[in-house]
């Protein structure tokens, strides 16, 4: 088996917790990692933004069709339903 690479994009990304599912390819914020946004390849940008809570740290990231779960550092699971 091989690979090839077939393009490449800019994220503004903190590039260590990265989940795909739920419509795009999601990341935390590089700044803090107080947000969480969604990446859509076909439209190869960012095309949804969502603060976390005040004083959550996010550690990791999973997915379901409509909604994304952050286990913080904190030890609380953040839930982001995501609306239609």
């Amino acid at each position: 088996m091989s690979g090839t690479v077939v393009g490449t994009w800019p994220l503004e990304s903190t590039g260590d917790a990265l989940e795909v599912g739920a419509g795009g390819i999601w990341s935390f914020g590089p700044r803090g990692r107080s947000t969480l946004s969604r990446w859509n390849p076909l439209l190869q940008t960012v095309d949804l933004s969502v603060e976390l809570p005040s004083g959550a740290t996010p550690n990791v990231m999973t997915s379901t069709s409509d909604t994304v779960w952050v286990l913080t550092f904190e030890g609380t699971v953040v839930r982001v339903l995501l609306a239609p």
